[in-house]
């Protein structure tokens, strides 16, 4: 090989492995830009995560409230209930009363 094409092929092989610093500083860019946007994907996705194990807890307790609230209307209606309200008078020692007992007060 002669010294002047040793040379140009030198050259070339040299230029082909040198990066501009331009390149390289969209290359970093790129890199960071892509980092960035894969650890806020990641933190969304486990605030939905969080953020759907609150709902479910929230829906479990407002079936439990539900149920709830149904007994306590049961027992309500039981409470209130004429016939118990008589059985329980009677427990108690309480009479009905007689007909000059009662006193209505004018509107």
């Amino acid at each position: 090989m002669a010294p002047s094409q040793r040379s140009r092929y030198l050259r070339g092989h040299d230029r082909r492995k040198r990066r501009s610093p331009r390149s390289s500083h969209i290359f970093l860019l790129v890199f960071f830009l892509s980092v960035i946007a894969t650890v806020v994907y990641v933190w969304e996705r486990a605030q939905v995560i969080r953020q759907q194990m609150v709902i479910s807890e929230l829906k479990a307790q407002a079936g439990k409230l539900e149920t709830e609230n149904g007994y306590l209307r049961l027992e309500l209606l039981h409470l209130t209930n004429t016939t118990y309200l008589e059985q329980v008078a009677e427990r108690l020692g309480f009479v009905h009363p007689s007909g000059g007992q009662v006193i209505r007060l004018p509107k």
